[in-house]
């Protein structure tokens, strides 16, 4: 069982992918038929991805809380020029005869670590082959659940795409570990970063999968359907190079 702070991270990330990629459209000053538009894509979207409805959905003014001109001020900083400096004067000094003592030796400075990365190549690697294991198998349903019409030509790709699909996701169950090639032999690390570099390149691909899926319920046209094969072009070979234990 999930725990509601690890769903609501999943949702958000989604919603955000999606507003990305323009599944779901939120402009500014959203009138009401957008808001209900936004509010639909997001139940579809929510549903598709994670099995959960939603009850209820309200914009929310956060004008009160958040303060916009700040947030811009920081995000566009304005730098200043320093006022040039004058040069300095230099005023020779009489040659000393005393003999002054050396100065003590200091202890070599010690180059402080790098501050760790807030998400691992370890963290990475595990939830973008998670959400392969899990919304592989829900995108090729709602892949076969879409709408088709006799005599459109879509019957022959779709099938092509839905065994793709899931030789793709019989790949991704069977991923290797991210860190040993054998149970002696430990990887790399620079193999360890590509890998899960793959790894995450194979869960945008799936991103892109969940956009073409909404984009086709309005209809299978063979743009769509050539979108989706080059999509699939794009999973198998992350995962093919996830796979592989070669730098």
């Amino acid at each position: 069982m999930l725990a509601a702070e690890s769903v609501a991270a999943a949702i958000q990330q989604a919603v955000q992918g999606a507003l990305q990629l323009g599944t779901l459209e939120l402009p500014p000053c959203t009138s009401d038929e957008e808001w209900h538009a936004f509010r639909g894509g997001l139940n579809e979207l929510v549903y598709t991805r994670f099995g959960l409805v939603v009850e209820d959905c309200v914009p929310v003014d956060l004008h009160p809380t958040i303060d916009f001109a700040a947030q811009l001020l920081a995000a566009s900083p304005v730098v200043y020029a320093p006022a040039p400096a004058p040069a300095p004067v230099f005023t020779p000094e009489p040659p000393s005869t005393s003999v002054s003592a050396p100065a003590p030796e200091r202890a070599p400075a010690q180059a402080s670590a790098p501050a760790p990365d807030a998400r691992t190549d370890a963290d990475a690697d595990a939830a973008a082959l998670r959400r392969l294991f899990l919304e592989l198998p829900a995108l090729a349903a709602g892949m076969r659940a879409l709408p088709m019409q006799e005599g459109d030509g879509s019957f022959a790709p779709m099938q092509g795409i839905l065994r793709r699909l899931a030789l793709a996701a019989v790949n991704a169950n069977t991923m290797p570990s991210l860190t040993h090639s054998a149970p002696s032999r430990r990887l790399p690390e620079k193999t360890q970063q590509l890998r899960a570099t793959h790894a995450l390149a194979a869960q945008s691909a799936l991103d892109e999968g969940w956009a073409l899926l909404a984009s086709m319920r309005s209809g299978l046209e063979p743009a769509k359907l050539d979108d989706t094969g080059r999509m699939l072009s794009n999973l198998e070979h992350s995962l093919a190079q996830r796979r592989s234990t070669q730098p």
